[in-house]
């Protein structure tokens, strides 16, 4: 199982290291429930301390500590504040992907 789970992991690095994950994501972002959450204007996009991006929904506040799924660093935060280490992305990343 542990395999298993490694190699599935390493997929998905591998495909979103190509960009095009991330370019679908946004697309299929674009409109969830009658909220734009993944355009170009929004500012619940954010990056890790090495640059790569991440999405906070509902308000756009980090509310937990997890893992960048590209490198592992600390991202998101706590009580609507970011880690100090993370930053926003400018409302950026789905400008550049679509």
């Amino acid at each position: 199982l542990f395999q298993e789970l490694y190699n599935e992991a390493n997929h998905v690095k591998r495909e979103m290291e190509e960009g095009d994950t991330i370019a679908m994501v946004v697309r299929a972002m674009n409109v969830v429930d009658g909220y734009n959450y993944g355009g170009s204007w929004s500012d619940h996009w954010f990056e890790c301390p090495n640059g790569h991006p991440y999405f906070i929904g509902e308000c756009g506040g980090a509310m937990e500590v997890g893992r960048c799924i590209q490198c592992g660093a600390q991202v998101g935060g706590s009580h609507h504040q970011l880690l100090g280490s993370n930053r926003s992305a400018g409302g950026n990343i789905a400008a550049h992907m679509i």
